[in-house]
């Protein structure tokens, strides 16, 4: 009876795992806010890529830094990476995301903190 009363007082934490393209993640980003105002215990979760992306071109830890209980983590997009992520890369993505991305991700899921 005592854990249950435990488990209730925790926040649900929730896993936002956007599509890796920019357009994607800054809808992310935002719900991920929204979600942390809220009170969630969150996960953001990026490929390697996009999040050196993210915190090269703006402040992003800071900003998430004052919601208590929100963390970013990164998994490989299954892309090498000197490719060129120009034209139609993401086709190129399609083919390896399954095989790469699948397992990183059942990873950060069961090793869930």
């Amino acid at each position: 009876m005592e854990q249950d009363r435990s488990s209730q007082s925790r926040p649900p934490h929730v896993l936002v795992f956007p599509f890796p393209l920019q357009g994607h993640i800054n809808s992310m980003i935002k719900l991920a806010e929204l979600l942390a105002i809220a009170g969630f215990k969150l996960t953001f979760l990026n490929s390697h890529h996009n999040h050196e992306r993210l915190v090269k071109f703006n402040n992003i830890a800071a900003h998430f830094e004052r919601y208590p209980g929100f963390q970013f983590k990164t998994i490989t997009d299954g892309l090498p990476l000197d490719h060129p992520r120009s034209g139609n890369w993401f086709l190129d993505m399609f083919e390896v995301m399954e095989l790469t991305m699948k397992e990183s991700l059942k990873e950060v899921l069961v090793n869930r903190q």
